[in-house]
This record gives C-alpha cells, sequence and structure tokens, in this order.
C-alpha cells in the first residue's frame, strides 16, 4: 500500500519561531547521534550481509555490564528494542572502516567521524555530530525507500522498529541517550503511521541533573504528549 507521507508535525514545531516548547535554533545545533545510529547501523549491517535478518545472533561475550537486559544472547530484533549497545559494537566492528565510512556517506547521517579507533563508538562519543533537522531528512528519506539500501533491508529495519501498534495507529521510534559538556543529550526519533498517513518525529532534549530516572522517561513521554496534544494520538 502506498501511504503518503505528512512529516508536518515535528518539522512544523521546528520552522515556527512561535511555539514555546521546541527552539528553531536547537533544530540546527549538532549533537552525538547515541543510539539512534543503530538504525543506519542495522541497515549496513543488513546491505553488507554481516546480518542476514532481524533474527540473526551475535552472542552475548559473557561479559556483565550494568543493564541487565544487555547480559544475554540477543538476535537483531532484540538488541534493536532493547538498545543493546556491545552487540551493536561487535556489528560495526564486523562492518569494518571502510565498509562503514561508505554507507555512512551514502546515507548522508549528519558529520560521523570513523577512524580504527573510534568504529565502536563514534556514535557514543567523541566527534561525530547530527542535527535534529538532519535526522528528519534521513528519517523522511527511509520511510519513502530513498535511502542507498535495497528495499529489503528497509523493510527489516522497519519491521524491528515498532514500539506500539493498536487499530488507531503504529508508533515506531529508537531512544538515544549521549554525554556532552556535562549534560545528558536525549534523543527520541521515528514515526507514527495513522491509517494513509505517516507523522515524522525527531525529539532532542537535554538534562544537568544528576538523576536520570525522569530524564530517561522524557524522551517518549514528551514525545507521546506532543504527539497526543496535536491530535495523532
Amino acid at each position: 500500500m502506498n501511504m503518503k507521507l505528512k512529516a508536518h508535525s515535528f518539522y512544523l514545531i521546528c520552522k515556527n519561531r512561535n511555539i514555546q516548547f521546541i527552539t528553531y535554533e536547537r533544530c540546527n545545533k549538532s549533537f552525538l547521534p547515541a543510539s539512534t545510529f543503530k538504525i543506519l547501523n542495522s541497515l549496513i549491517g543488513l546491505e553488507t550481509d554481516i546480518i542476514t535478518d532481524e533474527n540473526f545472533i551475535i552472542p552475548w561475550d559473557s561479559i556483565t555490564r550494568q543493564v541487565p537486559a544487555w547480559n544475554q544472547e540477543h538476535i537483531m530484533a532484540s538488541a534493536f528494542s532493547n538498545s543493546v549497545v556491545p552487540w551493536y559494537q561487535e556489528l560495526a566492528r564486523r562492518i569494518g572502516v571502510e565498509r562503514m565510512t561508505l554507507w555512512v556517506n551514502k546515507a548522508g547521517f549528519g558529520k560521523m567521524e570513523i577512524s580504527k579507533e573510534s568504529l565502536d563508538h563514534f556514535w557514543l562519543y567523541g566527534n561525530s555530530r547530527i542535527t535534529p533537522l538532519q535526522q528528519m531528512e534521513f528519517l523522511e528519506k527511509f520511510i519513502t525507500n530513498e535511502l542507498p539500501f535495497s528495499e529489503k533491508s528497509m523493510e527489516t529495519v522497519k519491521k524491528i522498529f515498532v514500539i506500539e501498534k493498536n487499530d488507531r495507529y503504529i508508533l515506531k521510534g529508537k531512544t538515544g541517550w549521549a554525554t556532552m559538556d556535562e549534560k545528558n543529550i536525549g534523543w527520541f526519533v521515528g514515526y507514527l503511521v495513522k491509517g494513509n498517513s505517516k507523522y515524522i518525529y525527531v525529539l532532542n532534549v537535554e538534562s544537568e541533573n544528576e538523576d536520570t530516572t525522569l530524564f530517561i522517561k522524557s524522551r517518549e513521554g514528551i514525545t507521546r504528549n506532543i504527539l497526543k496534544y496535536l491530535t495523532l494520538m
């Protein structure tokens, strides 16, 4: 089914200086992509045949980490939904510097600084940057199949993108969390499918609070509240 793409929801928020809960200037500021890069990392893994499908397994390395969900074996679908950093770091190492650089540049995903030393963390810390508007442009190309990847690769990633599905809408998204200049930088990017329309959203927030309990919830929570305010949910 051909779906009509509507990217006006958060795009207008970025373009309209009169809206108070987000500033136009921030939409053009650059931030580390953090785990939002898992979208592109998944696409590259599929396109280079490192990954066969959403059920592809990368075994747990048996190293216990602070996030309990990471301490087990994952397929790509569960690694994506649980934002398993070690799984995607291993995927990046398997892809390699040359192929990673080639495909990141082809996709036009911000300005990533990729080297042999940074291959498995360049999206988490360092000098890689992407703006909210660049995230928006990337998502629009992803949804409309205009990225330089096969339709099979893009459809596989769209399949693992789902956060909530009911008879009124499908919410697809990916969170991200980075630390920059002693501030917590949060992302929530994706799109809402409602009827024959798709609504892209890109949320970027920051906090200096040491207690990150509310910050963790705020990314998806604020987005949902805005979508409800816009009567899309």
